[in-house]
């Protein structure tokens, strides 16, 4: 059985942004865009780390689609704060990928 997806906002009140985590609060699994290698390739050399983007299992393009909990998404890249932002459009269930197919 598939569980309602969490969405959390988080204000910053310095700039106004909002912005939010969506997650499946049974495994613990979020999506985030392939774009955050960009962000990382950015803060590497603040925070001396070597390796950019291997700590995720995958990370979904423009256009993927996939299942976050029972939430059916499809990801947009809507560059914005960061070259990482992405917005999900929810869509019918059946048009998603299977679990684990976009977003891990």
């Amino acid at each position: 059985m598939n569980t309602p997806a969490r969405i959390q906002a988080f204000f910053d009140e310095p700039t106004h942004t909002v912005s939010y985590l969506v997650s499946d609060p049974a495994t613990r699994q979020a999506a985030i865009g392939e774009h955050i290698r960009d962000v990382q390739s950015i803060f590497r050399p603040v925070f001396n780390i070597d390796d950019v983007g291997s700590e995720f299992d995958r990370l979904p393009a423009d256009g993927d689609t996939s299942a976050i909990g029972g939430l059916a998404v499809q990801v947009m890249h809507t560059p914005g704060h960061t070259p990482a932002c992405v917005s999900y459009l929810k869509i019918p269930a059946q048009w998603a990928a299977p679990a684990g197919g976009a977003a891990a």
